[in-house]
């Protein structure tokens, strides 16, 4: 679950285990235990086929609704997770797993104003919680509203100092918005908090990056695969470094690592079909652009519509 985080705030985001509403918890069955525990195992085809189950016999069990939501969101199926916790909200429009689950949902989906008025109902009954508050700050920034997308994460930092991913997601803002000298104390607050995680020592290095300062970028990025030699990020910006630098044969070794880690990352593929453009492989190169806009049609357009070098 805390990759998925990782995924909503470099591209993805944590959704928390959800529990179902009061009046639902006492309806518990013991396939509704049993799917939880599918959950709790990370077996989410068995989870999925579990509640499905359950909602056949009984279609307003929203244990099951939301459970199976919780399932579906953690699977990359962002449609059909919105549907279950639409469909619980219907039942109980005072539901909070599944108010907070749909908000999720929708940023899955790349339906930011959606998500952020989910999560500010959400607030308005738990305006303390860290989580959709974080959450909604990434919300705000994709919709460039770093001024907002700030006061959230401003606020979580002053509740909890402690928590790296605060600093982490800060420091994505401000690298937006290009102040790089505060992404970069923010990261490397993180990095204090955190030195062992990978993720954080990749981040920096992408800022370190933006702001030119490519020596220090290619350390990070290196310190990130040291740390984990299964490090995405790692690998990736760190292909996007040779690939910046014109080392396509590097750019191509590190993209390609990155990809076989992480195959359901847009990004890369693009930042891939790049490379191809520039080796003059156009196969291979509308295949990637073919695969970043089927992961991400809100982000990336069909190669249909693309035309020049990414």
């Amino acid at each position: 679950m805390a990759a998925l985080r990782k995924i909503f705030w470099i591209l993805l985001i944590l959704l928390p285990c959800l529990t179902g509403c009061p009046f639902a918890n006492t309806q518990h069955t013991d396939e509704v235990r049993l799917g939880r525990e599918y959950l709790i195992q990370n077996d989410l085809p068995e989870a999925i086929k579990c509640f499905t189950a359950i909602l056949g016999k009984n279609p307003k069990q929203i244990s099951a609704l939301n459970g199976r939501g919780e399932a579906y969101i953690r699977s990359g199926r962002f449609e059909e997770a919105r549907n279950d916790f639409t469909a619980a909200l219907d039942l109980f429009p005072n539901d909070k797993d599944a108010r907070r689950g749909r908000a999720e949902s929708y940023l899955g989906l790349g339906k930011w104003n959606d998500a952020i008025e989910d999560f500010n109902v959400a607030l308005q009954e738990d305006p303390l919680n860290t989580s959709i508050r974080s959450n909604r700050g990434f919300a705000w920034c994709r919709l460039q509203e770093f001024d907002k997308a700030l006061e959230d994460l401003d606020l979580c930092i002053k509740e909890k100092p402690v928590v790296a991913d605060f600093y982490q997601n800060r420091g994505t803002i401000y690298q937006k918005k290009k102040e790089y000298e505060k992404a970069i104390a923010d990261l490397s607050k993180a990095i204090e908090l955190e030195p062992t995680n990978p993720l954080l020592w990749g981040i920096r290095g992408k800022i370190f990056a933006d702001s030119g300062n490519w020596d220090k970028a290619l350390k990070d990025y290196t310190e990130s695969i040291n740390k984990d030699i299964n490090s995405f990020y790692g690998y990736k910006y760190r292909g996007l470094y040779y690939k910046h630098k014109g080392d396509w044969n590097a750019a191509l070794l590190d993209l390609n690592r990155a990809i076989d880690i992480n195959p359901k990352d847009a990004e890369t593929w693009f930042e891939r079909a790049g490379v191809w453009h520039q080796i003059k492989n156009p196969v291979s190169y509308k295949n990637d652009l073919e695969q970043a806009h089927k992961l991400a049609p809100h982000l990336f357009s069909s190669p249909d519509n693309f035309q020049g070098s990414p």
